[in-house]
């Protein structure tokens, strides 16, 4: 992934869909009227705080569940926090959401 110091195009753009996730507001709460709605990102890095927080004694692989609480929601970047409400089926929604992810990964492998 890095070059020495250098960072390569793919790995930026992204470090930058990562980052639009900061703009994608938790459609759940928007519809619910909760004040303070928090982003994807926030989301994201809530749920991988409390999977840091697992018990080392614990049969679950916390390292695991970092990873997947990192990732889980990433292509949400790309197509927004699709709720029930928005009528889109769940295999539109899974579809939708398997494409993101492919481009986001294709992306990154042909760095």
């Amino acid at each position: 992934a890095l070059d020495g110091m250098e960072l390569d195009e793919n790995l930026l753009r992204f470090m930058f869909l990562c980052g639009d996730l900061k703009k994608v507001k938790r459609q759940g709460w928007i519809e619910h009227e909760i004040p303070n709605v928090e982003s994807v990102a926030d989301h994201s890095h809530r749920m991988a705080i409390f999977a840091l927080l697992l018990g080392s004694q614990s049969q679950i692989n916390r390292n695991r569940c970092i990873v997947m609480a990192l990732v889980h929601d990433l292509a949400e970047c790309i197509v927004g926090d699709i709720t029930p409400s928005d009528g889109v089926s769940k295999e539109e929604k899974h579809s939708r959401e398997s494409s993101a992810m492919k481009h986001i990964t294709e992306d990154r492998k042909s760095g």
